[in-house]
């Protein structure tokens, strides 16, 4: 009799493939969940054909933050129950971050003048929003005739208003209404070199646009520049209530400090001030040295053509500093005209003048200089110690 004979079966493993196995790649993470990127741009037209490709680099923005998970807000997306008017007026008041395309058709366009004006307003209330602009197209703002011929193209659009308006052909739109509100957008148009000038903005001909989708990534989870400067209000805030305290002591002192400062003043006059520091630099422009007059404060500046064309530089009477929680309005100006009055400065080449702001009767922590709606150069501080000047 022959035993049973039992067989052991092996089983054997399939081969092992790691492209079959491997878990798909997680999406970027998203670093602005419910605070979009907003973006104000006309779209490319064939009106004009300039303007044909003048809102390309935003498709380009667009897929790149779907890519990186960034999200956005446009008004083509701003959803199926909301009106654009919706849209231009939260542009500036319910973003952080902001995207602005600005070409020859912006500058006309009723629509993208309200956002631009809201964005300026928001910009000034709350300096801590970030503001990112391209420019599209070939026009120069520091041509005075391309300014001119843009408050012409106004000039139009106000006489169409006023006819319409009394002979009551049609009804006014909203955008007419709020160009109107608006005086047209004359000052606007005004103080657009001075608005721009002040900024680095990229050129769509030549920007590369992942770095520039990295830098607004990185605006989300890195301290700004206008983060920076609310820390130092708040810190200069703490330290004032940590010395309010030493209050009724100092009181006493005020009449020995006052006399001493009176007999400085009548011994040494006015002091000079050299090499003001503030944390932000403004390209082109540098403050280099500040005096206190009996006319007020006043800053000497030196600004630098960049450009390989001749440019305009000019004042406004919108310009102020600001210090102590009190606007001083620029006064006089020295070696630069007041707007609507320029002059032509040469490419590459520098030029000096002096501008003169209302006088700041008590020192200052720091001081902002405010140019064109809120573009600002931050934190001016005095170095020396301070003289009062007589009242």
């Amino acid at each position: 009799m022959e035993e049973n004979k039992t067989t052991d079966t092996i089983l054997t493993p399939p081969p092992y493939h790691p492209q079959a196995s491997a878990q798909p790649a997680e999406p970027p993470k998203c670093v602005n969940k419910g605070k979009p990127v907003w973006f104000s741009y006309a779209p490319n037209s064939d009106e004009n054909p300039e303007w044909s490709h003048i809102a390309d680099c935003v498709e380009q923005l667009t897929d790149i933050f779907k890519a990186q998970n960034i999200e956005y807000c446009i008004n083509e997306t701003w959803g199926s129950n909301a009106s654009i008017s919706e849209y231009e007026k939260n542009i500036g008041w319910k973003s952080d971050v902001i995207v602005l395309v600005f070409s020859d058709r912006y500058f006309r366009s009723l629509h993208c003048m309200y956002e631009f004006v809201q964005i300026k307003k928001a910009i000034k209330q709350y300096p801590q929003k970030r503001l990112y602009c391209i420019k599209s197209g070939d026009f120069n703002l520091s041509d005075i005739n391309y300014i001119l011929d843009l408050e012409h193209f106004w000039g139009d659009q106000k006489q169409e208003y006023d006819e319409v308006s009394y002979h009551k052909t049609r009804p006014i739109t909203n955008a007419e209404e709020e160009a109107h509100n608006n005086g047209f957008y004359m000052d606007d148009i005004r103080s657009l070199y001075s608005f721009f000038s002040t900024l680095n903005y990229a050129n769509a001909n030549s920007q590369d646009w992942n770095e520039f989708a990295k830098d607004i990534a990185e605006s989300y989870t890195s301290a700004s520049k206008f983060s920076q400067l609310e820390q130092e209000k708040a810190k200069q805030k703490k330290t004032k209530l940590k010395f309010m305290g030493l209050g009724c002591l100092a009181w006493l002192l005020v009449p020995i400090i006052a006399l001493a400062a009176l007999m400085v003043y009548l011994l040494l006059g006015f002091e000079h001030i050299n090499n003001p520091v503030y944390p932000q630099k403004i390209d082109h422009i540098e403050i280099y040295s500040i005096t206190q007059t009996t006319q007020g404060i006043s800053l000497k500046i030196r600004l630098t053509n960049p450009y390989d064309k001749d440019t305009i530089i000019y004042a406004s009477r919108g310009w102020y500093i600001e210090a102590n929680g009190k606007q001083n309005h620029l006064r006089l100006t020295q070696d630069i005209p007041m707007y609507p009055e320029y002059k032509v400065l040469a490419a590459h080449q520098s030029t000096e003048y002096i501008l003169t702001f209302d006088k700041i009767p008590v020192p200052p922590g720091s001081m902002t200089l405010v140019m064109s709606h809120g573009i600002s150069i931050n934190g001016i501080k005095f170095i020396e110690r301070y003289i009062p000047t007589t009242q």
